[in-house]
């Protein structure tokens, strides 16, 4: 359903958060009038109330909603919560803030998910976009039917990262639109060109077994993307859930080799010439789609040159294997969005260091972090676990059955910042980068990256001296 439609019609909003708040600037003049309902408490939101929207809030608020016509659903509530059944008995229309947007802009969006990488790989497909020049001279431009903006009308960044879609500005500029698998789920029309980065175990209780978020995942492509870009091993997973993958154009990015190339085949640059910050493994799988996307989005053969200035300008982000402090003789290294046991070995991996001092755990959602033992039993180089609650320990139990010298416990972070700084040597890495999420203990990642930043720094500060009395 398009916005204009929904404009018209009695709406609830369920959940006032980034999203949230950008369906309300979007409806909230709709003559029908709108009903914002969250469980939270009034106070924990940030936000001005508007003349005419009626506000409810905490437990039981939900009730309200059934007066509507429609609700768009925050991506926070998942997919098997009972009231979502209530509405849908009462034949209440359901749909999401991202999906709305999709309906009337999909022909300008590249929509980007998979389980981990999908912030970088938008990022830098970002980058590429927003360079002036984005064509190989003396190429004729492509005839597919989508929008074409190109980089001459600029790019946007939204979604997940950057904008809510719905706030959005109108115009030609390509979205490049970072989508998680909560938002994916109410996807009823694809983006133009669709990326998924990868499919590992993740988000379970949200959508109830595997194979339903491997299948939520592939929604972003099977509702009419003109375009998957993705590699070989996550196409197979995708056909292994959803059969309507098979049928795409697909644009298979290498999993190996030197060559980062265009989607013609054309190398634009090698691994060696990337910046330093995007060489590590994963990061390389990163670029090799993002170019592939990119390429896809402007219908058009892309410049080396133009490539190599985006990915020049693309800044590391924050949490993602940040490098925050070199005091001490130690590297630092903030990786709190880590919530995978693959993505743990990709930190481990991203760094050419002899000896890594690891810092595990957080909120148990019972995946399986066989992966990450399997890694650790075989790397060649020493790693040290420092575990953490809640589930520190059992991320690495059969590494620590086998090596109980190199696993360390610790009661909180702070306590394993200190510890790592006595394990440490001159040139270790010491990684934040949890494997899990952070809600056990954190209001979120940030909050946890906070308390991470402040340890660190703490170690080097001066300690301030109690004056004398004479």
């Amino acid at each position: 359903m398009r916005l204009a439609e929904i404009a018209t019609r009695r709406v609830g909003i369920w959940g006032l958060g980034l999203e949230g708040r950008a369906v309300l600037g979007a409806v909230a003049a709709s003559p029908a009038g709108v009903v914002v309902v969250d469980e939270r408490e009034a106070s924990a939101l940030a936000a001005e109330p508007l003349p005419g929207v009626d506000y409810n809030w905490g437990a039981g608020s939900l009730e309200r909603l059934l007066d509507c016509d429609l609700v768009v659903v925050s991506p926070g509530i998942p997919r098997t919560h009972p009231f979502l059944e209530t509405l849908r008995a009462k034949e209440i229309h359901l749909t999401s803030g991202s999906a709305v947007w999709l309906e009337s802009e999909a022909a300008r969006a590249v929509g980007v998910t998979g389980t981990k990488g999908k912030s970088t790989t938008a990022s830098l497909i970002h980058a590429i976009l927003s360079q002036p020049t984005g064509t190989r001279s003396g190429s004729g431009s492509g005839s597919g039917s989508g929008s074409g903006s190109g980089t001459d009308a600029g790019a946007v960044l939204a979604g997940n990262i950057g904008l809510p879609l719905l706030a959005v500005p109108p115009g030609p500029a390509t979205v490049v639109a970072e989508l998680s698998s909560y938002q994916c789920f109410w996807i009823t029309r694809s983006p133009r060109v669709a990326v998924v980065t990868n499919l590992y175990e993740e988000h379970l209780p949200w959508h109830g077994s595997l194979e339903r978020y491997w299948q939520d995942k592939a929604r972003i492509a099977v509702h009419g993307a003109a375009v998957l870009v993705c590699d070989e091993p996550t196409l197979a997973k995708l056909v292994s859930v959803e059969p309507r993958v098979r049928g795409l154009p697909t644009l298979l990015a290498a999993t190996s080799g030197e060559d980062i190339v265009d989607r013609d085949g054309t190398r634009l640059l090698t691994v060696r010439e990337l910046p330093p910050h995007l060489r590590a493994g994963h990061l390389v799988s990163s670029v090799r789609l993002a170019v592939l996307a990119a390429g896809a989005a402007l219908e058009t053969p892309l410049s080396p040159d133009a490539v190599r200035r985006g990915l020049a300008g693309h800044a590391p982000l924050p949490h993602r294997l940040e490098t925050i402090s070199r005091d001490g003789g130690l590297v630092w290294v903030d990786d709190t969005l880590s919530t995978t046991a693959n993505s743990v070995v990709a930190a481990v991996e991203a760094f050419d260091a002899e000896h890594t001092i690891l810092i595990v755990g957080g909120q148990d959602r019972g995946i399986s972090y066989q992966p990450l033992n399997d890694f650790l039993l075989g790397s060649p180089r020493r790693v040290d676990v420092i575990a953490i609650p809640s589930n520190g320990l059992a991320t690495v139990a059969e590494f620590g059955e086998r090596h109980p010298d190199r696993v360390h416990p610790a009661a909180g972070l702070r306590e394993a910042v200190a510890l790592a700084a006595r394990l440490g040597s001159p040139g270790c890495h010491v990684i934040l980068s949890p494997g899990a999420p952070s809600y056990d203990r954190y209001a979120n990642y940030a909050e946890k990256s906070a308390e991470f930043h402040d340890a660190v720094t703490r170690l080097h500060s001066p300690t301030p001296q109690t004056p004398q009395i004479a």
